[in-house]
């Protein structure tokens, strides 16, 4: 069979490139949260804005604000910044700014205003890693009908700790109990392509290539040979990358398929 036309193979390299996209939304939750004591699946990634930042105006500050992605104006607060505060001091043209929180670490708790809520749903979001250890908190507040809202100043406190609320119908629940986000999603169906590839695989193998024993595994020798393979890859990308000259290993994998 050759490798290039083999339906099998080309069904298996797509398989793990659809676990690998898995694997990465699956690490990247800052956007989904379930509440443990009420079960109830938060996903704020309706309010994300990757053209431009959330404004908030507080007598002579301005705070710029995104979730789920980091500020699109890098110049504020530099990368990655979930929150930045723009101010100007003495009467000067030139502005300040302070960075109010990192948007790789989000910790979520129940939320702290539900009464303003009709739904009486919401979550609470905290950011870290701000500057001098200044931090950010939103309170997001389900509310149908409310569109998505925009955040609004509450309070700063005197060790740098920053509150908002935001009332959305973002903020509300996207299911009550039982469903699950897009990575494991995702992770499920990959895991049903994984073993409809084994089954069908093997039952291929033995009724129409007549194998047996661990022949019946599809690609036996592709899956064996893949660290190897993988192994070399790497090897000859360094070569590259460092201006080395070629070298041949006569065990290597790829001199068998040159």
């Amino acid at each position: 069979r050759s490798a290039s036309t083999d339906p099998m193979l080309i069904v298996s390299s797509f398989l793990l490139l659809f676990v690998f996209v898995a694997h990465v939304i699956g690490q990247n939750p800052s956007c989904q949260w379930i509440d443990p004591s009420t079960r109830h699946h938060y996903d704020l990634s309706g309010l994300a804005d990757t053209t431009k930042d959330w404004v908030v105006y507080h007598e002579d500050e301005v705070y710029y604000i995104n979730v789920c992605v980091p500020l699109f104006d890098t110049k504020l607060c530099g990368e990655g910044a979930a929150g930045c505060k723009s101010w100007f001091q003495n009467e000067t043209n030139i502005p300040h700014t302070s960075l109010l929180a990192k948007s790789n670490e989000i910790f979520w708790s129940p939320p702290k205003y539900e009464e303003m809520g009709t739904e009486g749903y919401g979550t609470t979001a905290l950011f870290i890693n701000g500057s001098n250890g200044q931090k950010m908190e939103i309170d997001f507040v389900c509310q149908q009908g409310a569109g998505k809202g925009e955040p609004i100043f509450i309070e700063q406190n005197p060790v740098g700790h920053y509150s908002f609320i935001w009332v959305s119908e973002n903020a509300c629940p996207t299911n009550v109990r039982g469903s699950i986000g897009a990575g494991s999603a995702i992770l499920l169906t990959a895991s049903i392509l994984l073993v409809l590839y084994l089954v069908g695989g093997v039952i291929i193998n033995k009724c129409v290539y007549k194998q047996s024993g661990l022949d019946l595994i599809p690609h036996r020798e592709f899956w064996a040979n893949l660290f190897s393979l993988a192994r070399d890859g790497c090897r000859f990308l360094k070569m590259k990358l460092t201006c080395q000259p070629p070298q041949r290993v006569p065990t290597s994998e790829y001199d068998q398929l040159l």
